[in-house]
């Protein structure tokens, strides 16, 4: 009984050690399974979950990056490098300071495997790496992309002036505002605002609905003329976001010239009385400027009005009086106005106007009288004979009719007047005709005398009457003054001596013998043409006496007349001339004609072939 006791014991002794070997294993081998496990399978299938990327967006502006975001980023395994698309700078990646990598595992062994996590920190330092208003991308090199959009700051994009074409601040109008468009709403304040030179302005805003923000600076009065002005938005100016303007914006802008007038009549003296002022100005001024800087000295009444937008016009209320000097003026400063540069002229109305006539008798010899009224009360005088006093003498030959006029001036204004002289009647022809050449030539000729006084015209008239003669082989006796034969009629004198003509007296000046004293008639005639070669006289006007007779035959002379006289010297016609002549013609008779007379001229041939035809001889 003992003993199978006790081989039963010693049998339950060596199955519990062998049981407690199998636990040992077991437990050894559930260690060594759960350590393994954990060791290597929990990290595989229990990886450390990835963080959603990280950015710092901007907390109004949503869905943007600020300009310092640190971006946080998760892989499995190392993505390699990091690319930026567009480049933060100069360059595509980033340099080491610029960026962190974390490793994060389980284990440090696990470290560097596939399942392991990888946390990148890009710019951790927080530098403001990228630019406002950018759509980055971010490329890692197993093909991991990440995106996003950076936020806006406020800047100016745009600017204009009001009422005037846009962006030409060149020569701007001083009442305009400056328009500046910004981006984005704006904050304002004005002390971001600055105007060199210093400017009285007042600002103002508006927002449109595409998220655009206006401001307008505007000038209090108005910009001083012709300056140059530089606007400045400094920097750190916030949008409504609190985002800061990153630089200073500047403006530069000059403003016109003040108004000025091109031109202001009237102006100068001798204007008339019903004179209206005009002024034109070279832009379009401020109405109200230009009417309260109108001044005209000595004042006077009157009505302002605009011809057009740059004529202005000033209608004095009644006529201005006479003799008047006005001084005026317009332009000056102006404080709300655009000013007008001041302008000033004069004029001066002209003096009361001048009438006049000739007191006179009709018949010379008379006195001639000025009778002036009006102006200012003296006169000075200007006659047609050159004289300058207010009575001349009129002397006129007889049968002759002269005009005599006389300019008459009074300050500025000037009148004129005429009057006609008849010289006395011609005497009338002696009842005897005067001695005339030798009777007509025998053999049944009859012969007619040409003859020719005066020639104190043109010398052109007695060519022609020459070539005329020589042409139909007639002869005539002339009769020049002795002042014209001895002067500028010499040349001819000579061609009527070798051509056979006669050259005789006619005195000297053409003076009416019948008026002058012996000693007068001895000085005409010694005076006169052919002295010593011709003993005819033919007083002037064919005027003679029993005195002058006397006195010319005391000197050897014969008195020679004509006996007809077609009146050449008036301007009567070339027909009057001619039928006057071939009417008139008679054996032994004499013509009177001129050599100054145009019309003699061209009726000379006609004559010629008349009297010829009528069998005359022409010649002395």
């Amino acid at each position: 009984m003992f003993q199978t006791i006790g081989h039963c014991t010693l049998t339950a002794s060596k199955g519990g050690e062998m049981n407690k070997k199998t636990i040992t294993i077991a437990v050894v081998l559930v260690a060594f399974v759960t350590t393994a496990f954990m060791l290597v399978g929990f990290p595989y299938f229990f990886r450390i979950p990835l963080e959603s990327q990280k950015l710092d967006y901007d907390k109004q502006e949503k869905g943007k990056v600020v300009l310092d975001s640190n971006l946080v980023v998760e892989f499995r395994g190392d993505p390699g490098w990091v690319e930026f698309d567009p480049p933060i700078g100069a360059r595509e990646f980033l340099e080491d300071r610029e960026s962190t990598r974390e490793e994060i595992a389980w284990f440090p062994w696990h470290e560097g495997r596939s399942w392991s996590k990888v946390r990148y920190s890009l710019n951790p330092n927080r530098k403001e790496i990228f630019k406002p208003e950018t759509k980055y991308t971010i490329k890692f090199r197993n093909g991991e992309k990440i995106s996003f959009e950076t936020i806006t700051l406020p800047k100016v994009v745009d600017v204009y002036k009001s009422n005037m074409p846009p962006r030409d601040f060149g020569n701007i109008a001083t009442f305009n505002s400056v328009l500046l468009v910004f981006n984005e709403e704006i904050a304002w304040q004005d002390d971001y605002l600055i105007i060199d030179p210093p400017a009285a302005v007042s600002t103002d805003s508006q927002t449109y609905s595409d998220g655009r923000w206006e401001l307008f600076v505007m000038p209090e009065k108005r910009w001083e003329n012709s300056t140059t002005y530089t606007l400045t938005i400094k920097q750190g100016l916030k949008d409504t976001f609190g985002h800061p303007m990153e630089e200073d914006y500047s403006l530069t802008f000059t403003t016109e010239p003040p108004v000025s007038v091109v031109e202001a009549t009237p102006e100068g003296t001798s204007q008339s009385i019903d004179s209206v002022v005009k002024i034109v100005f070279d832009r379009a001024p401020v109405p109200k400027a230009g009417e309260s800087s109108f001044v005209v000295t000595p004042g006077v009444e009157g009505k302002m009005t605009w011809e057009d937008e740059t004529t202005f016009v000033w209608t004095p209320a009644q006529k201005l009086p006479y003799s008047t000097e006005y001084v005026l003026a317009i332009g000056g400063n102006e404080s709300w106005q655009d000013p007008i540069t001041a302008h000033e002229w004069k004029f001066r109305t002209q003096d009361p106007p001048v009438s006049v006539e000739i007191e006179s008798r009709s018949s010379s010899p008379t006195t001639l009288k000025v009778i002036a009224s009006g102006g200012l009360s003296s006169y000075s005088y200007e006659w047609s004979t050159g004289e300058t006093s207010e009575f001349i003498t009129a002397k006129v030959p007889a049968g002759e009719t002269r005009s005599f006029s006389v300019t008459v001036t009074s300050g500025d204004q000037t009148a004129a007047a005429e009057i006609l002289v008849k010289g006395p009647p011609l005497p009338p022809p002696p009842p005897t005709p005067a001695p005339v050449p030798p009777a007509p030539a025998s053999a049944g000729g009859m012969k007619f005398v040409l003859s020719f006084d005066d020639s104190d015209g043109s010398g052109g008239v007695v060519s022609g009457i020459l070539d005329v003669l020589a042409a139909y082989g007639a002869k005539a006796i002339f009769f020049p003054t002795g002042s014209w034969a001895h002067g500028a009629g010499a040349p001819y004198i000579s061609r009527m001596l070798a051509e056979g003509h006669m050259v005789c007296n006619h005195t000297r000046d053409h003076a009416n013998l019948t008026f002058l004293s012996e000693v007068g008639i001895r000085e005409q005639i010694l005076g006169g043409a052919g002295v010593g070669t011709c003993n005819l006289l033919r007083p002037p006007y064919g005027s003679h006496n029993a005195f002058v007779d006397s006195a010319a035959a005391s000197m050897g002379y014969s008195i020679y007349t004509w006996t007809v006289d077609p009146r050449d010297w008036s301007g009567t016609s070339v027909s009057y001339i001619t039928s006057t002549i071939l009417s008139n013609a008679s054996p032994g008779g004499i013509v009177v004609l001129h050599m100054h007379a145009g019309n003699t001229l061209i009726a000379l041939p006609a004559i010629i072939e008349g009297l010829q035809a009528a069998g005359y001889t022409l010649s002395y």
